[in-house]
């Protein structure tokens, strides 16, 4: 379950926590940044449907550009922006702490990006463990490719990735990871790729839909979604 997000110059954001909790509800003025927010939201669930970074943000024939597209990405005067996602689990002493900083300029590119695993500990012991089971080392500007650290229980075992997308995409489906590595990344992938953002669009919800078991982000499909489930009035 998604827990935190935190946004580091993103769009009008220069440093923001969001709690998220089983039920969230945003409120605000207009220009208050909550579709900032939910963009940032977005983004994370892009990325982990394998996105490039660049169709993240730009969009391609089948896929929106986030608000702003890459332009707006960063808040000026800035060129790089950082998001972070708290994920927990179920048994509720496990959190994945994921985050990743892209710059815009001059190409959108990978700049940095981790996972750590938190684990809460008997009361005897420290009461927060926490290890990398991945961090990227400093990249340069011109370097096509970035280096990761995964987690060995030593210094971490350096594996060369491109950085055009994420390396948690990156990672998925390696059979030659440490189980802690496949776990978190596992994890948090599911978490972000199940982020929905619902934002209903009138016009689109008045046409014939066919029956369907999965809502549209415009909410088009409302009437198939709708007649589609189940008749629970017993006879």
């Amino acid at each position: 379950m998604l827990k935190q997000l935190i946004l580091e110059n993103w769009k009008s954001f220069h440093s923001a926590d969001l709690e998220i909790e089983p039920l969230t509800i945003l409120i605000g003025a207009n220009a208050s940044g909550k579709s900032n927010a939910l963009d940032g939201l977005a983004f994370l669930n892009r990325i982990a449907q394998g996105k490039d970074l660049q169709v993240a943000l730009a969009g391609d024939p089948q896929l929106p550009a986030i608000c702003g597209g890459v332009e707006w990405a960063a808040l000026r005067p800035a060129t790089q922006f950082t998001l972070k996602a708290l994920v927990g689990t179920e048994d509720d002493h496990t959190d994945y702490l994921y985050s990743i900083t892209v710059e815009t300029v001059p190409r959108v590119q990978l700049v940095a990006e981790s996972l750590d695993r938190l684990q809460l500990r008997p009361k005897t012991e420290k009461n927060l463990y926490q290890i990398h089971l991945f961090q990227t080392d400093p990249v340069t500007k011109d370097s096509p490719s970035i280096f990761t650290r995964l987690y060995t229980e030593k210094k971490g075992s350096p594996k060369e990735m491109h950085r055009s997308a994420s390396v948690l995409t990156q990672l998925a489906g390696l059979t030659t990871l440490r189980k802690e590595i496949t776990e978190g990344v596992d994890t948090v992938l599911r978490d972000l790729e199940n982020i929905f953002i619902l934002e209903p669009n009138p016009s689109q919800m008045r046409g014939y839909s066919p029956l369907s078991d999965r809502l549209y982000n415009d909410a088009s499909n409302i009437a198939g979604v709708l007649a589609a489930l189940p008749d629970n009035t017993s006879s």
